[in-house]
């Protein structure tokens, strides 16, 4: 059997359940702007740092070095982006009750299915920088309570939205595709779900 939430399509079969998610529009598009300013940054620091070295101003290498530090900082986040797993990113085996995480493209961290208590579900709300907009979208978070106490993120649910018209219509669509993936793993790993709300 299969389900599908927009870019999460849950398929459970008699053996094991897995969570495959897709890159959607928006995914690729915040993953090309992040990479573009990488590259801006990059090509300002070599620029600086070629002409502060051509004519010994001190000024130019400080400014190199600044956008240096910039790049290493935007350059880490674009390909965190690109890199982000897609494909089966959760694994749950039936027969040993064994949880796979997949968390980057290199690294899956595996949890016994008996030591998890819950699912905590929080959400961020979109934050505005300046009157004219931007900042961060609204998104949720998908987490495992285990019974040590220990909460381990699962995953994020970003919203699909290319162009944010009404903040309320994200955060609903966000949390709308959180809570049917939520509800699912669930109804799977019979335990407690909670949601904790828009936190700023």
């Amino acid at each position: 059997m299969t389900k599908r939430f927009d870019n999460f399509r849950i398929t459970d079969t008699p053996t094991s359940v897995g969570l495959i998610f897709y890159k959607s529009l928006k995914d690729w598009l915040d993953t090309l702007r992040s990479l573009v300013l990488a590259g801006a940054v990059t090509w300002l620091a070599w620029f600086c740092i070629r002409s502060g070295l051509e004519d010994m101003k001190w000024l130019y290498l400080l400014l190199g070095a600044v956008f240096a530090f910039g790049t290493i900082l935007l350059g880490r986040g674009a390909l965190a982006r690109l890199f982000k797993p897609m494909g089966q990113i959760l694994t749950i085996d039936k027969l040993t009750g064994i949880l796979s995480i997949r968390k980057t493209i290199f690294r899956t961290l595996t949890y016994d299915t008996n030591e998890i208590v819950g699912l905590l579900v929080t959400g961020a709300p979109t934050k505005r920088i300046g009157k004219d907009g931007g900042g961060a979208a609204a998104h949720c978070t998908i987490q495992l309570r285990m019974k040590g106490g220990e909460v381990i993120h699962l995953l994020d649910v970003n919203t699909n939205m290319v162009v944010d018209l009404d903040n309320r219509a994200v955060e609903s669509e966000v949390y709308i595709r959180a809570k049917k993936v939520t509800m699912e793993l669930n109804r799977i790993l019979k335990v407690k779900y909670t949601w904790e709300g828009f936190k700023c």
